[in-house]
């Protein structure tokens, strides 16, 4: 789905070039069994069920009713972008999205200005389970599988609507396939503009 309008504003950025993917950890089971990475992140164990090392938090919600027993589901997302640059503000309105149409039961907390580490490092958080989101290059996917780079191709595309078809329609279908087989869930493409 495309937005329209103001809302456009926050999804685009006119001094990045790179098409920039909202990813999500999808397991323990990072690459795929024919392919091994060359170093295995060290820093988080899984448990016996499977369940990454560090699961997104719970706590009571402020506003919990008169059982108490609601819980606020904590989904951190991290980035290397500062507060002042306009994807922020994309990420300000997702997380609020996601608490309106969660009726408050997730809360996306945002961590900029690579305070969780550069997009490398987040990466393999992703993997190892010990982030639930992030934003990123397809050029820092291209690490783990050359056909990251797909989106990197000039002149591949003829227009925006052609760009934004094929990341709607098969090509983006594939592409979340690959990410997956290497611990990842594409959940979007924010477009950042052409070089």
């Amino acid at each position: 789905m495309r937005l329209e309008g103001k809302h456009q504003f926050f999804l685009a950025t006119a001094s990045l070039a790179a098409v920039l993917l909202l990813l999500v950890g999808c397991s323990q089971s990072a690459a795929p069994a024919a392919q091994k990475p060359a170093a295995q992140p060290t820093t988080a164990a899984a448990s016996s069920a499977g369940a990454p090392a560090t699961a997104p938090t719970t706590a009571p919600a402020a506003n919990a009713g008169s059982n108490g027993n609601k819980q606020v589901i904590t989904v951190r997302l991290g980035d290397v972008v500062t507060e002042s640059n306009p994807e922020y503000k994309a990420h300000q309105f997702f997380a609020k999205r996601v608490s309106e149409l969660t009726n408050g039961k997730y809360q996306v907390k945002l961590f900029m200005n690579s305070v969780l580490g550069g997009a490398t490092q987040m990466n393999e958080q992703l993997r190892s389970g010990t982030l639930e989101m992030s934003k990123t290059g397809a050029a820092f996917l291209s690490t783990y599988d050359k056909r990251f780079s797909i989106w990197s191709l000039p002149y591949l595309f003829t227009s925006e609507q052609k760009l934004f078809a094929a990341e709607d329609g098969k090509l983006g279908e594939a592409y979340d396939q690959v990410a997956q087989q290497y611990g990842f869930k594409v959940l979007g493409i924010y477009y950042s503009g052409d070089r």
